[in-house]
């Protein structure tokens, strides 16, 4: 058989087992998002929502997530409840389970960003924006999910995490931040292989530039905007809130490990695994790092 006829089978195959997981749309399901207020985790809520889902949503701000449980109670899903709690505190994240009896779906999209290279910080800002970053971007997620684990357990329910292409491929300027989703993954990862016997799934979505007001909200721009790399050279398309939401459910329907988009990094990701000294360069040219 040809290395050709190798590679189509091994394609075919691929897809008969995507189909075999597949499985209809569930409804009326329990739902918890945390980070639900903007964005991606906004957009995951109202497809969620026009499921006829049972919806907690949880987020710091009381008015926008006021703003989401209209949209979501318009949208038919069977109640909407909000939290406005801050989830790196972890006693919020047992009031969390308190108001819970049951959860199907976690829903985990929670993070901060930052953009300057670790250099032109500060021995004191740099400490500070890393302990900022680790609280929020891995503390908060293992918090929420400690408490929730019997109850997807008993459901054989789903864990949703956004993280980033970040956490897969290092990039100048965002050596706190890719340090953090890093860390966010091989947690993730090595639940995934834990509680796989349990029947509770971990997908892990990967996104890599939305079309969002994440960049502006940089934890690392209170300390001024000196770094040259913070204006990125070049700039793949980006995905919208909704496209991306799309594809995090739908990967969490078939339980998939985890979802890249867009495509463009799939690729890079692949490339580093063959050639990471060439990817060390693409993520110099794409930030204009010398």
């Amino acid at each position: 058989m040809s290395i050709y006829s190798g590679i189509a089978a091994t394609v075919v195959a691929l897809i008969f087992y995507r189909l075999l997981q597949s499985k209809p749309i569930e409804y009326d399901q329990t739902v918890v998002i945390i980070g639900a207020s903007d964005g991606i985790g906004r957009e995951i809520a109202k497809l969620y929502a026009e499921r006829r889902s049972k919806l907690l949503l949880v987020s710091r701000s009381l008015s926008k997530l006021t703003e989401v449980q209209k949209e979501c109670l318009a949208l038919g899903c069977i109640s909407a409840d909000v939290l406005p709690l801050d989830v790196t505190v972890e006693s919020n994240c047992k009031l969390v389970r308190d108001k819970l009896t049951s959860c199907d779906v976690l829903v985990l999209c929670v993070g901060v960003l930052g953009i300057r290279v670790f250099g032109d910080l500060s021995p004191n800002e740099a400490c500070e924006v890393a302990e900022k970053m680790v609280k929020t971007n891995v503390l908060s997620p293992v918090y929420m999910t400690s408490y929730l684990l019997d109850l997807l357990k008993q459901s054989k329910g789903r864990i949703v995490v956004v993280s980033s292409t970040a956490g897969e491929l290092p990039a100048p300027s965002r050596a706190l931040y890719a340090s953090s989703k890093f860390a966010l993954s091989g947690f993730f990862k090595s639940l995934r292989i834990e509680t796989q016997s349990s029947g509770v799934s971990v997908t892990i979505a990967l996104p890599g530039t939305v079309a969002t007001s994440f960049r502006e909200n940089a934890l690392d721009l209170a300390y001024g905007t000196s770094s040259s790399s913070m204006t990125t050279k070049i700039e793949p398309s980006k995905v919208t809130p909704k496209s991306a939401a799309k594809l995090i459910v739908g990967a969490a329907d078939s339980r998939s490990r985890e979802v890249v988009f867009p495509y463009f990094y799939k690729l890079v990701m692949l490339l580093s695994a063959v050639a990471p000294w060439l990817t060390d360069l693409l993520a110099k040219l794409k930030y204009g790092v010398k």
